[in-house]
């Protein structure tokens, strides 16, 4: 049985995998602050939508500090990285049904077969360092997802068919994890330009929800940028795609994220987002401390 979804889809056949409620709630706050975190509105009369202002910094109080801005390797809360990056695909609640479903992002369409799974890219998206978000991109994060020896989300895809993988490409990858990743699976394929096939072994109902913003370990990131600056040098200095790039990590201090010029989504004034022009991220461990910051205005 083949399925076909496009923007309109909602449905997924869900074999075995649970989203918590409050993964659901971090997916709808996350995508919610995509496109209106902190924006001010002008004054409107009854019965008429308010105007978005654009401009101003967000300051944000966080209370766990940094561990890493890859969200592959984060094991701390995605504090600013959810801003960094796209999604794969949204999980939302559709206002008609109530039912949850995957929404397209960066994947525009898709086919779930027996055995093989045809994801379809959303054109006109770039990385922040200009790489495209191709095939060739696609298929790059695909592989670092399931094949990095260190991947958050290697073992939740239990049912991609890997068995004509080469294992010395894969002995030398573990053994240079912290490297380049340059590993080509054979287990996700470049179909064309825009479009990647996932081989499986059985129907795995789960996978829309694995590339969804349901988990915050999958966003893709700039196959450029990474292979560059190795696994460790690409956590303090990350690239995405999303509404806003990266400008700083202070260690135990702040991090600093801006506008970004190019984002493909525009807001409900025809123009891109995000509409803020900046989001600090602070670390105030202390509760007290937090509270006072944010009577006092500075958060």
């Amino acid at each position: 049985m083949v399925e076909n979804h496009d923007a309109g889809g909602q449905r997924l056949n869900g074999q075995g995998f649970g989203t918590t409620r409050r993964h659901l709630l971090k997916a709808s706050a996350a995508a919610a602050l995509v496109g209106a975190a902190g924006v001010r509105f002008g004054t409107a009369a009854a019965g008429q939508e308010a105007t978005p202002v654009r401009g101003g910094t967000l300051n944000v109080l966080v209370q766990n500090d940094w561990v890493s801005l890859d969200p592959l390797f984060n094991s701390a809360e995605p504090n600013g990285t959810n801003m960094l990056y796209d999604q794969w695909l949204r999980w939302e609640k559709n206002p008609a049904s109530g039912a949850w479903g995957p929404v397209p992002e960066m994947i525009a369409a898709w086919e779930l077969g027996e055995t093989e799974v045809i994801l379809n890219l959303q054109p006109g998206i770039i990385f922040h360092d200009d790489t495209p978000w191709d095939a060739a991109a696609a298929k790059w994060n695909l592989d670092r997802m399931i094949f990095h020896p260190a991947s958050t989300m290697k073992a939740y895809f239990t049912a991609v068919d890997t068995a004509g993988e080469d294992q010395a490409a894969l002995d030398a990858l573990a053994a240079d994890a912290a490297g380049p990743f340059e590993f080509a699976s054979t287990a996700v394929e470049v179909v064309d330009p825009a479009t990647v096939r996932l081989r499986l072994t059985r129907p795995f109902g789960p996978v829309l929800a694995l590339l969804s913003n349901a988990l915050q370990w999958n966003n893709p990131v700039s196959p450029t940028a990474y292979n560059a600056a190795g696994k460790d040098g690409f956590s303090r200095q990350p690239v995405g795609s999303g509404p806003f790039r990266f400008v700083e990590w202070q260690s135990g201090n702040q991090v600093v994220i801006e506008r970004s010029p190019n984002y493909w989504r525009t807001g409900a004034d025809g123009e891109p987002l995000p509409y803020l022009d900046r989001i600090v991220y602070r670390l105030v461990i202390d509760d007290s401390v937090r509270l006072l910051e944010l009577r006092s205005g500075n958060a």
